[in-house]
């Protein structure tokens, strides 16, 4: 690559952008007496001249690319079902190979990514009530994540088990306790960090930081904010030294420290005028320093702050059209740290940490809009995944990049609109078929020959039928049953033989979410678990398809989920 200056007596320096791999291997002066072609040599290879005022020089360098023409650009993208419109949360699972996004959804839906093939493994349909979800932590090492909800109405955190994506508990948080937004994890010491509006307004002066026991799964505590410290949005921590920075929504923003080991407000860093919204925290506890990214300024600015002394020591500002940073992941390791910006079509933007500049951008494509929250790195692994959705569209994807080289890796898809979000599915081994259902509103199954592994049809179920959650099958009589997630819950019958639907029971009053189906097949009967409190298990006669009781489990024990059935011993 060849890059040719001219200078009228002075140096001009023209913002150009080259990707990490692309290094200066010489240069040489040229005088302005000709063409291309023609000019003569004002100077050897690699040798320095004076210049004179006002008299015209070209210069030119050579530069050498050591990685390849695809340097630092998009890789690929994950395609998720219409419908699941924005993914503002994700938590990455470097040790066992996984990544998992929270999606602001009714109910809220979890994405469970497999990092070494780019893939789509599944799609956890939480219960009604489980709504919206715009922040998430993860323990890696006692296998559990935390999924908070923003909610007007009893907000609370979820707790995932990652080894069997399920979900596995609640938490219901106090009556003003509501909206949580953003969150971080102290997983040595056991505790997890959750902030929480009492308004959906940005500009309210009630907003509060959660203390949680994650050994426990208990509210510890809480402290309030001061009134001029509005409506935190990003939170980093540093474990080591004990305190937790949380970053405003005001203008300028606000950088607040809390004392970890005593639970305390320590003060507050006011940035400087235009530093406005700082919505991203990055943090490097090895150096002492927290990078402050900034939202809702043009272009992104982003903010140097030394921890020991807690004061700001730099700025940098993003090209132009780089605006509005809405997620951000840092690489210590590696040195750089890396901003999404808030644009249409959406571009990382890379930043050496050694010298604090820009260093490079990757452009998304067209219409790639990137969402809250939603980045996530893995150094080891070379890749940062961040989710976004079309403009037009609104349909998601997760977007992996690759940081060192850039190319594009792969797209998962090839179903039918509405039939990406697979929830449940049987295996009918006698006739070669399996059957799938899907986690939509409303939910339909699709059948699959196993033959070829090919789609061969699909059924939509009726109004309210919506959000499968499991399935059976008796082969002998030639019926699958799919359970719902609805209020109360619903089981819908499905002939295999004219693969139509054959009906549904609807359960009574607080008989909610049908969970887990076991099946006697040999004496025509249905046990389904109700993710409910306490847990329920409703009795459905098969030959008549009609619910026939219920046990209602003790006080405590709440939400089965799953289970086993011995038809031998009854």
């Amino acid at each position: 690559m060849i890059i040719a200056i001219v200078c009228n007596g002075f140096f001009v320096f023209a913002p150009v952008e080259l990707a990490l791999a692309e290094t200066q291997n010489a240069y040489r002066w040229r005088n302005d007496d000709g063409s291309e072609a023609a000019a003569s040599w004002a100077a050897n290879e690699n040798t320095a001249i004076t210049l004179d005022k006002n008299v015209t020089k070209r210069l030119r360098f050579g530069v050498a690319n050591s990685g390849t023409d695809t340097e630092f650009e998009r890789t690929g993208s994950i395609t998720l079902q219409t419908g699941d419109e924005r993914i503002y949360s994700s938590v990455i699972d470097t040790v066992n190979g996984f990544a998992y996004f929270g999606m602001y959804q009714t109910p809220m839906r979890i994405v469970k990514v497999k990092l070494s093939d780019f893939s789509l493994v599944d799609t956890l349909v939480l219960p009604e009530g489980d709504n919206l979800n715009y922040t998430s932590v993860i323990d890696v090492a006692a296998g559990f994540a935390y999924f908070a909800t923003y909610d007007d109405v009893n907000s609370k955190i979820i707790k995932i088990d990652l080894t069997t994506f399920t979900r596995v508990g609640e938490l219901i948080l106090e009556t003003e306790e509501r909206l949580l937004r953003a969150a971080t994890i102290d997983t040595v010491n056991g505790f997890a960090y959750f902030v929480a509006y009492n308004n959906h307004d940005l500009t309210n002066t009630d907003s509060r930081l959660i203390k949680i026991n994650l050994a426990t799964f208990t509210r510890v505590g809480a402290i309030n904010f001061e009134t001029t410290e509005i409506a935190p949005v990003a939170a980093a921590i540093d474990v080591g030294n004990g305190f937790l920075y949380l970053g405003t929504t005001t203008a300028p923003g606000i950088i607040v420290k809390i004392n970890l080991a005593t639970f305390t407000r320590v003060g507050s860093l006011t940035l400087e005028s235009g530093e406005n919204y700082p919505g991203i925290l990055l943090i490097d506890t090895a150096a002492g320093l927290l990078y402050a990214g900034t939202n809702y300024t043009s272009p992104g600015l982003v903010v140097k702050i030394n921890l020991s002394t807690f004061t700001r020591v730099g700025v940098i500002s993003l090209s132009t059209g780089e605006n509005s940073l809405l997620s951000g992941a840092i690489d210590v390791s590696g040195g750089k740290a890396y901003f999404a910006t808030g644009t249409t079509t959406g571009a990382i933007v890379r930043v050496d940490l050694a010298t604090f500049a820009r260093d490079a951008s990757a452009a998304l494509s067209t219409n790639e809009t990137v969402t809250f929250n939603s980045a996530t790195i893995d150094p080891t692994g070379g890749y940062l995944y961040v989710a976004v959705r079309f403009a037009s569209t609104r349909t998601p994807d997760i977007v992996r990049v690759d940081l060192s080289p850039f190319q594009r890796d792969s797209i998962l898809g090839g179903f039918a609109t509405n039939e990406q979000d697979l929830s449940a599915g049987v295996y009918d081994d006698v006739n070669g078929f399996a059957y799938f259902a899907t986690g939509t509103v409303p939910a339909k199954v699709i059948k699959v020959r196993l033959s070829d592994f090919s789609r061969v049809d699909s059924i939509t179920l009726e109004s309210e039928e919506n959000y499968a959650i499991r399935g059976e099958i008796d082969t002998t009589n030639g019926f699958a049953y799919f359970t719902l997630n609805t209020v109360p819950g619903k089981v819908v019958k499905i002939d295999l033989s004219t693969f139509t639907r054959s009906g549904v029971v609807t359960f009574n009053t607080g008989e909610n979410t049908a969970y887990t189906p076991l099946i006697d097949v040999t004496n025509q009967l249905l046990y389904v678990s109700t993710y409910t409190s306490p847990g329920k298990v409703v009795k459905i006669n098969l030959a008549t398809f009609s619910r026939v009781g219920v046990l209602t489990f003790a006080s405590g024990d709440n939400q089965p989920v799953t289970g086993v059935i011995d038809v031998g011993n009854q």
